[in-house]
């Protein structure tokens, strides 16, 4: 039959000198892969009945052998059948298929009983080719019985997997090697166990201007937690590589991370944990983060900081973001180290509204630097030290001055292009070495 896919096909009758006899038919599947899944979805078959994976639009051509063992009583249950199918897909689409994403150029082996199904082969997910290994299982069990595994492998660059919504911005660049292995259980729990080689890839840390170079080796894994298909939770969040270390789980809630719970986190020198939680609606999200020395010494760097490039004036708004940090220790420039680093921040996605640091450059030398708006909504900033020259030195702005306190009070004209900062700043009492000119 055209339509079923059905070619060729033949049957032997056999026990003929017993009660019943036992039929076995044997028929060459070959054609649309369409036909073939309503062939096998067949009501007297069912053998598709208990496959837990929607099947939509597909395409494909299909060729393969079904054979089923019948005996030949009148009223025949399905539990008396034994089928069994093989089958090879050749470019193969299903839409959907993984996470809403559509699977391609399937290149698949698929053998099919009344016991389970196993398919082994190649394919591209959200266009990213992937090596593909499930096995379902269709008999009876208990709670705990393992009724889907799939393993699936894959090398993807981050501008696919950013096609892929797992965009993560300038934080990777280069290829991820990848292995996802889902298990669902009867009970409707499951997990899928998520591992990637980061070797191939530079990882950015743009706060602490932190970079991974690619070629040195790094790996991650996690652990996303199921129930009846939707996540409820991400755990075991490990990270490791040279000047690298991650541990870290999360809270969910709607189906959705509602917060990251940083038990420990390592990038070169810095060392923290904290927490960062994303808001249900419209609210900023809060980062609490402290630890015992964040270095910062090549965020300012002077030549890595006139090398960035300004941001234009009428760049979109990322998202709104509050972060509470404390430090015991910060490494500032040239080495240079600052004690008990405090900061509040209240940035709106592309300005930071509101700045409180302070600090120690040595014993009994203060800083501390405000960022206010007034009741017309100007930013005020404000500063004061009770060591220039050692805060301009931590700050990479001058190296030969010693001493000397510092105030600072100026306004940022954030409605003029690049929003200049204008104001005064004061230092008394200061000396200056290694100038002999002056």
């Amino acid at each position: 039959d055209e339509g079923a896919g059905i070619r060729s096909g033949r049957m032997r009758i056999t026990r003929l000198r017993h009660k019943d006899q036992v039929a076995t038919i044997d028929a060459d599947l070959a054609g649309p892969l369409a036909d073939v899944i309503t062939l096998l979805r067949h009501k007297r078959l069912h053998l598709l009945d208990r496959f837990p994976i929607a099947l939509n639009e597909p395409a494909g051509q299909v060729g393969g052998t079904l054979s089923v063992t019948l005996p030949l009583e009148n009223n025949l249950s399905i539990g008396q059948m034994d089928i069994h199918t093989q089958m090879h897909l050749d470019g193969g689409h299903l839409t959907g298929l993984v996470a809403g994403r559509d699977l391609d150029k399937g290149n698949l082996d698929i053998e099919a009983t009344s016991d389970g199904l196993t398919l082994k082969g190649q394919a591209e997910i959200a266009a990213i080719p992937t090596t593909l290994d499930a096995q379902m299982d269709f008999r009876a069990g208990g709670p705990a019985q393992v009724v889907r595994r799939i393993v699936a492998s894959g090398r993807a660059d981050a501008g696919q997997l950013a096609a892929a919504g797992l965009d993560a911005g300038d934080v990777l660049s280069g290829p991820v090697a990848l292995q996802a292995t889902v298990t669902e259980r009867r009970d409707g729990q499951g997990e899928i166990q998520a591992r990637a080689d980061l070797t191939g890839a530079g990882l950015y840390a743009a706060p602490i201007e932190w970079r991974k170079p690619a070629g040195q080796k790094a790996s991650a894994s996690a652990r996303l937690r199921l129930r009846n298909g939707r996540m409820v939770g991400i755990d075991n969040i490990v990270a490791d590589g040279e000047g690298l270390t991650l541990r870290a789980d999360t809270e969910i809630a709607g189906g959705k991370i509602a917060a990251v719970l940083i038990q420990r986190a390592r990038l070169g020198e810095t060392e923290a944990h904290g927490t960062v939680r994303f808001p249900p609606g419209k609210g900023p999200i809060r980062a609490s983060v402290e630890g015992s020395v964040i270095d910062l010494s090549a965020l300012l760097s002077r030549h890595d900081r006139t090398a960035q490039p300004r941001e234009p004036d009428d760049a979109p708004a990322g998202p709104a973001w509050n972060a509470d940090l404390r430090f015991d220790r910060a490494i500032m420039a040239g080495g240079a180290s600052m004690n008990t680093l405090l900061a509040h921040l209240e940035n709106d996605g592309k300005l930071t509204r509101q700045l409180h640091v302070e600090g120690l450059t040595g014993p009994d030398a203060h800083f501390r630097l405000d960022i206010v708006p007034d009741a017309a909504g100007v930013r005020k900033m404000s500063a004061s030290a009770d060591n220039a020259g050692d805060l301009l030195r931590a700050l990479d702005l001058a190296h030969t001055m010693q001493g000397g306190k510092l105030t600072v009070s100026a306004a940022y004209a954030d409605a003029e292009p690049h929003r200049p900062l204008t104001g005064t700043a004061e230092i008394d009492e200061f000396r200056v070495r290694s100038a002999p000119a002056l």
